[in-house]
């Protein structure tokens, strides 16, 4: 299987990781051997490799460690726009707060707030939590993957205003939440939030109880937007083009921007993010009649994601994503052509069960 971008994919991961946790003398060394690379290069290839190993270097050192709150500070006043849904918490609520100052914090407030309301909040800026025993994830990482410096507990609300309609940094959020407004007329909750949650990853209005029993036994992933969503969503998008007689050029080109539409309003997660690269690499193969699937298209997908969030790379949700799908592509068709007394449906669907295990 040709992937000649597989190379250059892995040498820019291992670069931004480097670039991230690696001292800054190191990463000077590692940048001047870049450059006399790219000064020396004789082939295409090292010149690529080196571009790649250049890039993840100045991607990591410039956004794989975003900012964070290092210690708590009490009394603290922030000012900015409600940039996502409430979580409903036992004790009251949570949402994120796009500052002033560039960064994004997760607001802890028993006082109900509006997505895009632009707010003044007064009180004790916290890091977020190490894990306290072994084995348990990190908070403090998981906040990192979504670009939050740090926690405002114990917050009150100051100064409030309206939301601006037209700001477009809370589209996203205001789709899902039309979106929830809509199913919860139609089914009431819970049913409602779970709908959503299984739709497009929204599952703020979810009760506490209901969230802790979805944690308990395992199930929370069929709340979050994965790429098996969005690949439902891309065939969709395809079929219907096709049926309006756009052909396979028209039909596939018409499905990318759809495709990137859902993985943006769905809340732009690892997965989705992947798997829209993947499917924009497919399209545009399918309209020139090459095949769709393939180790190139991962490996565009991982620079893709990568640049867009450094601070992904590494990361359990990363390693899980590009894993699962990377062992797709090199396992299932040969694991399928061994099981060819079975049924093809059947065949196809124990085939990928068996390469992502």
């Amino acid at each position: 299987m040709r992937a000649p971008l597989a190379i250059p994919a892995l040498v820019f991961l291992a670069a931004i990781v480097a670039g991230r946790d690696f001292p800054p003398a190191d990463d000077v060394v590692l940048a001047t051997v870049a450059g006399s690379a790219l000064v020396a290069a004789r082939t295409r290839a090292h010149l690529v490799a080196a571009l790649a190993v250049a890039l993840g270097l100045a991607l990591g050192v410039w956004r794989g460690n975003p900012p964070s709150v290092a210690v708590e500070v009490a009394g603290v006043r922030l000012a900015g726009t409600v940039a996502g849904e409430a979580t409903a918490r036992p004790w009251g609520e949570t949402f994120e707060l796009g500052a002033d100052d560039g960064l994004r914090y997760e607001v802890a407030s028993r006082e109900v707030v509006a997505l895009g309301e632009r707010v003044v909040v007064h009180g004790r800026l916290e890091p977020f939590d190490e894990p306290r025993n072994p084995g348990e994830p990190s908070s403090r990482e998981l906040a990192r993957e979504r670009g939050l410096a740090g926690i405002l507990a114990q917050a009150r609300l100051v100064e409030r205003a309206p939301p601006d309609p037209y700001d477009l940094r809370t589209l996203p959020a205001r789709v899902r939440e039309g979106a929830g407004r809509r199913l919860r007329a139609l089914l009431g909750e819970p049913d409602a939030t779970i709908l959503a949650g299984m739709l497009y990853g929204a599952r703020g209005t979810l009760p506490p109880e209901l969230r802790a029993e979805f944690a308990d036994t395992g199930t929370v992933h069929v709340l979050v937007t994965a790429g098996l969503h969005l690949g439902v969503v891309a065939a969709l998008a395809v079929f219907v083009f096709e049926r309006f007689g756009f052909g396979r050029i028209g039909s596939s080109l018409l499905a990318i921007p759809l495709v990137w539409a859902y993985a943006i309003v769905s809340g732009g997660h690892v997965p989705s993010l992947r798997a829209a690269t993947m499917a924009t690499v497919a399209f545009g193969a399918r309209a020139l009649g090459e095949r769709s699937l393939s180790l190139n298209a991962l490996a565009a997908a991982a620079i893709v994601v990568g640049a867009i969030w450094p601070a992904w790379v590494g990361c359990v949700s990363f390693a899980l994503s590009f894993s699962c799908v990377t062992a797709i592509a090199l396992f299932a068709e040969p694991i399928s052509r061994g099981l060819v007394r079975l049924p093809r449906v059947a065949r196809e669907a124990l085939a990928l069960t068996l390469s992502t295990q």
